[in-house]
């Protein structure tokens, strides 16, 4: 974690918070504290330092280890969930594969989920936007192979018949450290981060909460809404002969938004 001048112009205080004195003293960056994610800079840390064995031991297992530590959570909370699970036909060949599923026996529900762990905005490179349509493109390409013969998927999933039949299932993709919707989202399947869905999950009514979670972030309702929590004000800024104009977001005055606000739409 010390600053390596050596790695060029990889070199990156994000990184690599720490600085070594000519007395051995070891100084801190603000920067770790400012605006860093101790977990994401880690492992792109790795990636910069062995990248041949960050790819092979790595970057492939990252979803897995999420799984696993996300499953007990939800657990906890009332839900069957299973994975990862790769979908076979008769032959044994593979046919599509889901990270994580999560479902509410109670309403017949499940979120046939794609994780995708993805870097902080600061180092999110735009060919990774083929990688967040892509998730969306399994999550749908899941709930299509499960819905096709519902009893093979009853069989996959290992989920009673009883607790099963005329499942609702619905396709979510997460990410690990930040929302995606800001830069890229699909209409039919919601794109969240694992902090926002973990909110939305706590927040919803006991009945029904996938279907409610699903539904908030779909239409994404948990966002502020102008006239009633902002306001928007044309805003000129001039540089010698250089003029910028932008969009400022205000507070309205007495209002003040916060997650409790959220709503959840009808079902």
């Amino acid at each position: 974690l010390i600053y390596d001048a050596r790695l060029g112009n990889k070199a990156d205080i994000s990184l690599q918070p720490l600085f070594k004195l000519s007395d051995g003293s070891i100084i801190m960056s603000n920067y770790l504290v400012k605006s860093s994610n101790a977990e994401s800079n880690l492992f792109a840390l790795w990636a910069r330092k062995n990248s041949r064995h960050y790819g092979k031991s790595i970057a492939s297992r990252k979803e897995s280890w999420w799984v696993e530590q996300k499953r007990p959570e939800l657990e906890r909370k009332g839900f069957l969930t299973r994975g990862p699970i790769v979908f076979r036909n008769p032959k044994g060949q593979a046919e599509g594969d889901i990270d994580l599923f999560i479902y509410d026996k109670a309403a017949r529900v499940g979120l046939c989920c794609q994780l995708k762990w993805f870097l902080i905005p600061d180092r999110f490179q735009n060919e990774k936007l083929d990688e967040v349509m892509e998730g969306v493109k399994q999550a749908n390409d899941a709930v299509a192979w499960l819905k096709a013969d519902m009893t093979r998927a009853q069989s996959t999933l290992a989920i009673k018949k009883r607790d099963f039949e005329n499942a609702d299932l619905l396709p979510l993709v997460i990410s690990r450290d930040w929302l995606l919707n800001g830069i890229k989202w699909s209409r039919d399947v919601p794109i969240t981060s694992e902090i926002l869905f973990d909110k939305l999950l706590d927040l919803a009514t006991v009945e029904n909460r996938l279907r409610r979670l699903w539904e908030c972030a779909q239409q994404r309702t948990y966002l502020p809404v102008v006239g009633q929590d902002f306001s928007v004000r044309r805003m000129k800024l001039s540089f010698g002969q250089a003029c910028l104009e932008f969009d400022r977001l205000e507070g309205l005055p007495g209002v003040e938004w916060s997650s409790n606000k959220i709503e959840f739409p009808a079902i």
